[in-house]
């Protein structure tokens, strides 16, 4: 009898490989026969969906399309129209100058990515897009590498040491607290950091949600148990597994007992951009997915739905017309051809994205004029 292959001489399949295998099962999934299993486990209770105004939401809408305008104009001498969405309810701009001069503030980026990130290297893209736009500017700014696929109580003790591990003198004074920039699981991982570990929270001026994954996602009830295993063991050394506890933690009924159990701490800013692509918008590899969301909510990004995007008694920022992945990461420039092919609706001006965010803080919280 043959001897099994060692693990560590067997083939590693790439991440793009692994990419396209999920994405033919939720193409699969979507396709016009619909299992009743899969009828069942995106079921969602009745939504009651309310303007903004009705809401314990700050709409803040308004004075970030201004900024954002001002931002993109400046940096890359295009409007804004096509990147943002407008729905009717939208307060008129309130018509205010916007500074563009290099912060001053201190305020230091921490970009906290989301499901299997590690597995793709998403960091060393969103550090490559990210971090020298934003240093022109005056903002210093670093990723965070945590495990893709551990659950958010793993990753939120990861979060709070690298909070700590950084020098009392760039976090704890006044004017240079961290911002948190986060993506989808990234954002779950994040507000669970900053309950459960109440000593980071002088650190943390605030949370900025990039499609963040705050209600879950309905596509979790459909991964089998296992799948997190799956996937470190195809993707091998690229992932980080942790726990493997990741896709239970974006289970929506995992997410909303999380939240109504927990009070997030006022004396941090929580700040939401829901991506909310137009139907040219989603990439290849989001459509199987998408379709599946559809069936509850035509409002999503092809991994999430609006709703679920948004950090309850926050403020909410912009409706962007991006998909769940071109909100964060420019994957086009992955070195892996596959995921370039998947991700084929991924252009967005996201540093300035990410810029305006930062300049919307610091005028919230900390009164732009003073800091420049």
């Amino acid at each position: 009898m043959t001897a099994p292959m060692p693990r560590s001489a067997r083939p590693r399949r790439t991440v793009a490989m692994a990419a396209m295998a999920a994405m033919a099962a939720m193409t699969a999934l979507s396709g016009c026969e619909t299992p009743p299993l899969v009828e069942r486990s995106l079921q969602a209770p009745p939504m009651l969906l309310l303007p903004v105004q009705q809401t314990a939401l700050h709409d803040g809408r308004a004075r970030f399309r201004e900024i954002f305008c001002a931002v993109l104009q400046a940096r890359a001498g295009t409007g804004c129209e096509q990147a943002l969405v407008a729905l009717a309810d939208e307060p008129a701009a309130p018509a205010r100058p916007v500074d563009l001069a290099p912060s001053r503030a201190g305020l230091q980026v921490l970009f906290v990515m989301g499901l299997a990130s590690d597995c793709a290297r998403n960091g060393d893209l969103v550090a490559d897009e990210m971090l020298a736009p934003l240093a022109q500017q005056g903002y210093a700014a670093r990723v965070l590498t945590m495990s893709g696929l551990a659950g958010s109580a793993e990753n939120a003790r990861r979060l709070r040491d690298a909070l700590l591990e950084m020098p009392a003198a760039d976090t704890a004074e006044p004017g240079r607290r961290v911002v948190l920039v986060a993506h989808s699981k990234g954002v779950v991982d994040s507000l669970e950091a900053l309950v459960t570990h109440p000593e980071i929270r002088s650190r943390v001026a605030a949370l900025v949600s990039l499609a963040g994954a705050v209600g879950g996602s309905p596509l979790a009830n459909l991964a089998p148990d296992g799948l997190a295993h799956l996937l470190q063991e195809a993707l091998g050394a690229d992932c980080d597994p942790g726990d493997l506890q990741a896709f239970q933690s974006l289970k929506p009924a995992v997410r909303q007992r999380w939240l109504a159990e927990n009070r997030l701490p006022p004396d941090v800013g929580y700040y939401s951009v829901v991506a909310l692509p137009s139907p040219g918008r989603l990439s290849t590899g989001l459509r199987g997915p998408g379709h599946l969301l559809d069936r509850i909510d035509l409002r999503n990004d092809g991994n999430l739905l609006a709703q679920d995007q948004v950090i309850p008694q926050g403020t909410l920022l912009a409706l962007v017309n991006a998909d769940h992945w071109a909100v964060m990461t420019r994957m086009q420039a992955s070195p892996k051809a596959a995921v370039r092919v998947l991700a084929d609706r991924n252009d967005f001006p996201r540093p300035a994205l990410v810029e305006a965010a930062l300049r919307y803080v610091e005028e919230r919280q900390f009164g732009a004029s003073a800091q420049r």
